[in-house]
């Protein structure tokens, strides 16, 4: 194994100071999950259910890391939300797949099938070996798999540029709830929390508007019903109903 060859040789070098091999570098982590995960599905076993003796097994895994080491990383990890490296096309792939058989419900067993699919394709698959960037195991967990199907992967997402139609209805909810993103996005079709978010987010650095110089009530009062006048005056124009912004 390249990874478990490159960090013995870590070890091994006098050159390598007692923190540096104290950190958590990218390989180490990615070997680390990897074989976690390969030794919970060899022996049947949840982590919460491991021993000394278990820990110990993992650390042999990686060599710069002791048994401590590896237990303490696991919680750190856990406590982070789990794997947050970017999803791989493959990942998308298989998440797509499994919510079409199975439906968008049951996140812990959908991420279970999923990570399990993950580990079968990188042990298995010519592809994954020939490909330039080789994929490493990292788990997800089931909100990484929900909030990554309603965040980017549901087809009922509207991916299309903001109309001004589109703003002016978004910032009249505003107006209502404030900054309360998922019942705004709940009243709009096809846009996601994250997108109105970022949306109104955006469309105050367009007008040149800091929102920390404002009182939520200035800028619900004055601030805001300009811009929609503004907007409105657009679309009487006949401007293009699509904003120009990229996004």
């Amino acid at each position: 194994m390249e990874i478990f060859d490159k960090l013995l040789n870590e070890k091994k070098d006098p050159a390598q100071s007692q923190r540096t091999l104290t950190q958590w570098k990218d390989d180490e982590t990615h070997l680390f999950q990897y074989g976690l995960f390969a030794f919970m599905v060899k022996n049947s076993k949840f982590v919460e259910d491991f021993n000394e003796q278990d820990w110990e097994q993992i650390a042999e895994i990686v060599p710069t890391k002791d048994a401590k080491k590896c237990n303490k990383r696991w919680l750190f990890i856990q406590k982070l939300g789990g794997n947050k490296t970017k999803w791989s096309k493959k990942e998308d792939e298989i998440l797509v797949s499994l919510i079409t058989s199975n439906g968008a419900r049951d996140w812990s067993n959908i991420a279970e099938k999923l990570n399990d699919a993950i580990l079968d394709y990188i042990q298995n698959s010519q592809t994954a070996k020939a490909e330039k960037d080789k994929l490493t195991f990292t788990a997800r967990n089931g909100k990484q798999c929900r909030e990554r199907w309603l965040t980017a992967l549901d087809p009922s997402i509207n991916k299309k540029q903001w109309s001004l139609k589109e703003d002016v209805d978004f910032l009249e909810k505003w107006q209502k709830v404030g900054n309360k993103w998922r019942e705004i996005a709940n009243l709009i079709d096809g846009r996601t929390e994250s997108q109105v978010k970022n949306r109104f987010k955006l469309i105050l650095r367009r007008e040149h508007i800091q929102q920390n110089n404002y009182d939520p009530e200035e800028l619900k009062t004055k601030v805001i019903p300009q811009i929609i006048a503004s907007l409105k005056m657009r679309i009487q124009r006949g401007d293009d109903n699509a904003t120009k912004d990229g996004s």
